[in-house]
C-alpha cells in the first residue's frame, strides 16, 4: 500500500507534467487563434487546480498516512471518496487527451505544410486518444474502489493493484 501511495502521486504529476508540456506545444502553434489560446490557458489552468487538489487527497487519505498501508492508528478518507478520486483522474485523463488530441487537426488544417508532415503531426499528438481508451477500460476497476468497505487492508490493496494494472 505504501508504494500504491507514492505511485499514484507520482502518476498524478506525471500525468500533469505530460499534459502540461502538450498543452504548451499547443499553445506555440496557436499563435492566430486566439480562442484556441485561451481554450487552451484555461484548461492549463483547470489541469493545474486539478492537479494540486488531488495530489493533497491521495497525499492526506489518511492521518496519518502511514494508516494507509497499516501502521498505527488514525482516521481515513472513505473508500468511496478514493474511488471519485480515481474517476476524477480518468475524467481529467479523458478530457484533456480527446481536447489535446483534436486540437493539431484544426490547428493544422490551414496551414502550408506538406500533407505527409500535417499527417505525422496529427498522428504523433492523437497518440493521447490511445491512452484515453485505456483509461475509459480503467473506470470498471474503479467502481470495485467504490465498493471497498474499508480504504486499507488486503480487499483494498487487491482493488488498488487492479486498477493499477
Amino acid at each position: 500500500m505504501q508504494y500504491f501511495v507514492a505511485s499514484t502521486i507520482t502518476y498524478v504529476i506525471a500525468l500533469y507534467v505530460a499534459k502540461i508540456s502538450v498543452a504548451l506545444v499547443l499553445l506555440r502553434i496557436a499563435v492566430t487563434s486566439k480562442g484556441v489560446r485561451i481554450l487552451l490557458i484555461c484548461s492549463m489552468v483547470g489541469l493545474t487546480i486539478w492537479t494540486t487538489v488531488t495530489t493533497f487527497i491521495v497525499a492526506f487519505q489518511c492521518v496519518p498516512l502511514s494508516v494507509a498501508w497499516g501502521e498505527g492508528t488514525g482516521t481515513c478518507l472513505p473508500a468511496a471518496v478514493l474511488a471519485n478520486t480515481g474517476y476524477s483522474i480518468s475524467a481529467m485523463d479523458i478530457a484533456s487527451s480527446f481536447l489535446y488530441a483534436g486540437l493539431p487537426a484544426y490547428l493544422l488544417k490551414g496551414v502550408q505544410l506538406s500533407a505527409k508532415v500535417k499527417a505525422s503531426i496529427i498522428i504523433l499528438l492523437g497518440l493521447g486518444v490511445a491512452s484515453s481508451v485505456v483509461t475509459i477500460i480503467r473506470l470498471k476497476y474503479l467502481v470495485d474502489v467504490g465498493n471497498l468497505k474499508s480504504p486499507t487492508g488486503l480487499e483494498a490493496a487487491n482493488a488498488y493493484l487492479t486498477t493499477f494494472v
